[in-house]
């Protein structure tokens, strides 16, 4: 489930979580991407200018690929899943195309750690190649989070979950996240 909205004829989503076996008061762990790309597709209709929090399902491929390697890894461990995954982005809207995002969309630092909670046990940074604008924010995430963060950084930047996906590297992915559980 996300908040949505539209404004200045974008829509934007906020305060992703993906929920596993009902639990929404524990997080189990944190993505951050670049931005929401196609979520909320199915749901397009209920989408308007006052924000609100709305469920959507199986539009969202890229969100697809993670809940599948989450749970992955917690079977291989050998572990019920119980809690949710926090996603955030370093922007709200909603645009496929990357370098067709509004120069001034990205979002504040303090925003980015309002989404991930302090306690998130992990943070998996998988926003892929990003546009100039968005540098001075992914490099104070990566300060700040120096500890816990994560990623599959095989050419200096971290890998988009579709890039790892079309680069064969879903299983290291899955031993990364495994790494992680407690």
């Amino acid at each position: 489930k996300a908040g949505f909205w539209k404004e200045n004829g974008n829509t934007k989503r906020e305060n992703t979580k993906i929920i596993f076996n009902g639990e929404e008061n524990v997080c189990i762990g944190s993505v951050i991407m670049l931005n929401p790309g196609s979520a909320g597709k199915d749901i397009e209709n209920k989408i308007c200018e006052k924000h609100q929090t709305l469920e959507f399902k199986n539009s969202d491929s890229i969100l697809g690929y993670v809940t599948n390697w989450v749970k992955e890894a917690y079977k291989e461990k050998k572990i019920d899943i119980k809690g949710y995954l926090a996603i955030a982005n370093l922007s709200k809207v909603r645009q496929r195309d990357p370098k067709k995002l509004p120069k001034d969309s990205y979002e504040k630092f303090e925003d980015i750690k309002n989404e991930i909670l302090t306690n998130t046990p992990w943070i998996w940074a998988a926003w892929g190649k990003v546009p100039e604008e968005f540098l001075s924010l992914r490099d104070k995430i990566q300060e700040h989070y120096s500890k816990i963060i994560f990623g599959i950084k095989p050419e200096g930047y971290f890998m988009h979950p579709r890039t790892i996906s079309k680069s064969c590297r879903k299983k290291e992915a899955i031993q990364e996240i495994k790494k992680r559980i407690k």
